[in-house]
């Protein structure tokens, strides 16, 4: 491990360096936020709040959780609601 970061094998024998973190599931979330707002437009940042919560994977105890946060973000589920 680089980092303390996860590895992942591959099929073709190497390895995939994972993230975890904050620094890795930001680009992620951002990523949603801007199409939920490119979806429901930029004044509304209560709804977009909302609808970036009520779409996620919820991981963990039920609920945000120390660890997990609210969950991982799932992009279809966020804007498919």
């Amino acid at each position: 491990m680089v980092n303390n970061a996860p590895t992942f094998p591959c099929i073709a024998g190497t390895t995939v360096l994972g993230g975890a973190g904050t620094s890795a599931s930001a680009p992620h979330v951002t990523g949603v936020v801007a199409s939920l707002i490119a979806k429901y437009g930029k004044g509304k940042p209560s709804q977009i709040k909302q609808l970036l919560i009520n779409g996620v994977d919820d991981l963990g105890a039920p609920g945000k959780d120390p660890f997990y946060g609210y969950g991982r973000v799932n992009a279809l589920k966020a804007l498919s609601q």
